[in-house]
């Protein structure tokens, strides 16, 4: 009984051993091989944004890290030792807001490498990727996959766009204003309607047009820092406040 106990026990250790020696062998035996990925780079608004450069490094609170702390192929280099991210200066994001970014992966296993993304834009230095967006999983699959992702930011707009908008704006507030003085305001006099409230009404009209010029200059060609649709409330409110204060009192 003794001996056989003995037997047991030598071979529990030496199944243990092979076992630790296969485990270690496996992990010596990672092989990695580089993926491109596609990144479609949004606003918060969904907007392109243009020239912006993504970069990636491993995720370092990941669960499952990957079997080498650093990952090499070719000139791409990640590293579990190095926080920073990984820009690559020459992958800019085009009019699209497409950017392509190098990822390496396993090659001989199907198991993911988690990442995580950052971005800045403008002068502010800061990750802006969203946090929905920030943590990705790779493996060799996703090779030459388009994704999109979301930036925490508002895109800028070309200079012109504000030079046009206010021309729009000023040409259409004009344009309102000669309609309600120039033609509606002679038929309602014509028709009756004292001369205060035919202005306040020629007013409140003229205020209407300007306001809703705003609104789709807003909306073309300006960077939308609020959401549109509260905008267009709160321009609404202005001309219903008013309407209120202005026409109603001398309609009694």
């Amino acid at each position: 009984m003794g001996k056989k106990s003995r037997q047991i026990a030598v071979a529990v250790v030496a199944v243990g051993i092979v076992a630790g020696c296969s485990l270690a062998s496996a992990q010596e035996a990672a092989q990695y091989q580089l993926i491109k990925v596609k990144y479609r780079l949004v606003d918060k608004n969904g907007d392109v944004l243009e020239k912006v450069n993504l970069g990636a490094r491993l995720d370092l609170k990941s669960s499952r890290p990957p079997a080498d702390r650093t990952l090499k192929v070719g000139d791409i280099e990640y590293s579990t030792d190095d926080p920073k991210f990984t820009y690559f200066s020459q992958q800019l994001s085009d009019s699209h807001g497409m950017v392509e970014v190098p990822i390496i992966v396993y090659d001989n296993r199907p198991d993911p490498i988690d990442y995580e993304l950052g971005a800045s834009y403008g002068t502010d230095k800061g990750n802006k990727v969203t946090e929905r967006d920030q943590r990705q999983s790779f493996t060799s699959s996703d090779n030459g996959v388009t994704r999109t992702i979301r930036l925490d930011v508002v895109a800028e707009r070309p200079a012109l766009n504000y030079l046009i908008g206010l021309a729009a704006w000023v040409i259409a507030t004009i344009m309102g204003a000669l309609l309600f003085f120039r033609a509606i305001y002679q038929s309602l006099l014509s028709s009756g309607r004292p001369i205060d409230l035919s202005r306040a009404l020629c007013w409140s009209g003229a205020l209407l047009v300007s306001l809703t010029a705003l609104g789709f200059v807003y909306y073309f060609l300006l960077p939308q820092v609020l959401n549109f649709y509260v905008f267009f409330g709160f321009l609404f409110v202005i001309w219903f406040l008013h309407l209120l204060f202005t026409v109603m009192p001398k309609r009694a």
